[in-house]
């Protein structure tokens, strides 16, 4: 690593055109990616700017690695987390090592900030990198479910408290609902808003959050429009208090293009990884839409 030059992120104007030209080279399909959206991503998040490193050879940028703070409630007590997100190194850099450098300053610099724990989204291909060699558990693949109706929270809650769960402030519900690039709408039934994002497949949309809580209720209203439900509807996440509809199925394991195991690593002693049965997460908490 003698040859680089290791930074925190640079989230200035010029610092976010010189990641959305790295982002281009790693991931060229990915148009999503541009300056608007970095952004609103890295700049405008009520819970706190991105915070990460980036690596540089000379005046390179070979690579880069972020954090994206948010709060969180661990057996309903208030806490700090961050979601791993955008890892990219330059077609020349890679293969030397630089992503793990990177991941561990970014989570040095992390614990400095108060953040107790970091969770991802990972498919296949990285999961093992994050598992065997930062430390992260698994806690397993995230279930998705193909429904003809929309899903219900019970009435009753299921087992104990959820060992992790999001914790939306007013706030950061409007900022995430404020994506640049989000296509996002609402469905109200009663005391009840299920937001949804549009997907590629014509009639199929993806349901990001169910939401009852009076607060939230008002944020979605005032956010994105309401429109009548898709036909097909895909909830992706995990959850011990969603009620899934009889006219609903879990995506077979064929036809998903890669599974989507959620893991989770602790920066705080004693701090534990929550089980699978246990934990609620649903799309809008991560950067899928």
């Amino acid at each position: 690593m003698q040859n680089y030059t290791f930074k925190p992120l640079d989230l200035s104007a010029a610092g976010l055109v010189q990641l959305q030209q790295l982002m281009a080279m790693v991931w060229p399909q990915a148009r999503h990616l541009d300056y608007s959206y970095l952004h609103w991503l890295y700049n405008e998040n009520p819970a706190g700017a991105a915070l990460g490193i980036n690596a540089w050879e000379g005046e390179e940028l070979a690579g880069h690695y972020a954090l994206l703070p948010l709060n969180a409630l661990r057996f309903a007590q208030p806490t700090r987390g961050a979601l791993s997100l955008n890892t990219a190194v330059h077609p020349h850099h890679q293969g030397k090592g630089l992503f793990l450098c990177l991941a561990q300053q970014s989570y040095d610099l992390a614990i400095t900030r108060g953040i107790t724990h970091v969770l991802g989204v990972a498919n296949a291909n990285s999961t093992p990198g994050f598992t065997r060699k930062l430390g992260f558990s698994l806690i397993g693949p995230l279930d998705v479910r193909i429904s003809f109706s929309l899903p219900q929270l019970r009435t009753t809650p299921l087992g104990p408290i959820p060992s992790w769960q999001r914790s939306w402030s007013n706030h950061e519900l409007a900022w995430r609902l404020a994506n640049p690039h989000g296509r996002y709408s609402s469905v109200a039934e009663g005391a009840t808003r299920w937001v949804l994002a549009s997907v590629a497949q014509a009639g199929t949309g993806s349901i990001l959050k169910i939401e009852q809580r009076a607060e939230g209720i008002a944020s979605i209203d005032a956010a994105i429009p309401r429109k009548n439900p898709p036909l097909c509807k895909v909830w992706l996440g995990l959850s011990p208090q969603i009620h899934p509809s009889i006219f609903s199925f879990p995506l077979p394991q064929r036809l998903r293009p890669s599974p989507l195991n959620l893991i989770y690593r602790s920066l705080s002693p004693g701090d534990e990884s929550p089980g699978r049965a246990s934990i609620q997460i649903e799309g809008i908490d991560f950067d899928a839409f």
